[in-house]
């Protein structure tokens, strides 16, 4: 049987229904980090939301959609990185946007510092006692 459908927004949700959308991964590490430990990242598209407690322990759960291949991720007891910068300029030749997204939440000690460089990012901070520096194009900052 042959189904033919004529309605554009009913073929748009027969695509995504199908699977046409790009798959979401969800992501999550956990460990002991210090309490004056620095935290930096690099973001293109997403959301970044860090709360502190008072424990000398990271958690990190994410969602990364459009390539996990492009999400770095590197931490030792004092240093966290997480790099999400999409394609390199090659990968890029011909297309007007890239459809990746990072949406990461961390919960670290109270008195570290955090460095953030992003570009369509909507960072959120809550308890931060440390040093902040953030360099954001086109987006928000909230802290609490």
């Amino acid at each position: 049987m042959r189904h033919i459908i004529r309605h554009p927004v009913a073929a748009l949700l027969a695509v995504l229904l199908a699977g046409g959308a790009a798959a979401q991964e969800r992501f999550s590490e956990s460990g002991a980090f210090a309490a004056d430990g620095t935290v930096t990242i690099d973001i293109i598209n997403g959301s970044v939301t860090l709360t502190t407690w008072d424990k000398n322990q990271i958690e990190i759960e994410g969602t990364v959609e459009g390539g996990r291949e492009y999400l770095h991720i590197s931490r030792d007891e004092t240093r966290l990185e997480i790099e999400f910068e999409g394609p390199d300029h090659d990968e890029w030749r011909g297309k007007r946007s890239w459809e990746g997204r990072l949406d990461v939440e961390l919960r670290v000690p109270r008195g570290i510092r955090f460095e953030l460089d992003g570009v369509n990012a909507e960072v959120g901070l809550e308890g931060i006692g440390g040093d902040v520096e953030i360099d954001l194009v086109n987006g928000n900052v909230s802290v609490d």
